[in-house]
């Protein structure tokens, strides 16, 4: 018989409540949150401290404000703060994507790429372009709908009993997408001469 082992007061944490409201906040959870925005912020001011033009903290605190030389501000405000913006808001997203995509399907194998979504984007875009022409915009809006019309045939397909979600969605989405990645390879090796970088190799086909 095993015996439940108890919980460490690390693990534990501490509730609050606000009327109705609550949040538990545990230690350990909190520690790791504190350093990696740290470390965020020092990665921040090094990217804006580093480059063709390399800046002081205090140059880069006026160029924030506005001060400093042209050059300065330009570099700051012009090129490497909105670069800086787009990669923490990119990253934070497909972070949170990540975190939603795996407590939805109650799996941690559960991400776009192994249940299947990236594949029916990539075979969209192949079909779009063996088909009907490459244009950059109607390419991404077939890699988009593509993928959203795979999400929507595994979720279909996994469901049972009204539940879509676990080891089955998982499977499913293993299945329907090795026969979306031989439909692309199809019509890679027939159509097109070399594989596009965002396929699985990006290799010449040869």
């Amino acid at each position: 018989m095993i015996a439940a082992q108890p919980v460490p007061p690390l693990f534990r944490g501490l509730v609050v409540r606000i009327g109705s409201w609550s949040w538990r906040i545990v230690p350990r959870v909190l520690f790791v949150a504190i350093s990696i925005s740290a470390a965020l912020a020092a990665l921040s001011f090094a990217t804006l401290m580093y480059g063709t033009l390399d800046l002081s903290l205090g140059e880069v605190w006026r160029a924030l404000n506005g001060e400093g030389t042209p050059a300065a501000v330009r570099s700051v405000q012009n090129r490497r703060l909105p670069r800086l913006i787009t990669a923490i808001g990119v990253g934070g997203s497909l972070g949170v994507a990540g975190a939603v995509f795996q407590t939805l399907s109650r799996n941690v194998l559960g991400s776009p790429d192994i249940i299947g979504f990236t594949t029916g984007a990539a075979t969209a875009a192949v079909v779009q372009i063996v088909f009907f022409g490459g244009g950059v915009l109607q390419t991404a809006g077939a890699a988009v709908l593509g993928g959203m019309l795979t999400a929507l045939l595994v979720y279909a397909l996994a469901r049972k009993d009204g539940v879509s979600g676990g080891l089955r969605l998982v499977l499913v989405g293993i299945g329907v997408g090795a026969m979306l990645s031989a439909v692309m390879s199809f019509l890679v090796y027939a159509r097109i001469s070399t594989t596009p970088p965002w396929c699985s190799s990006g290799r010449p086909v040869r």
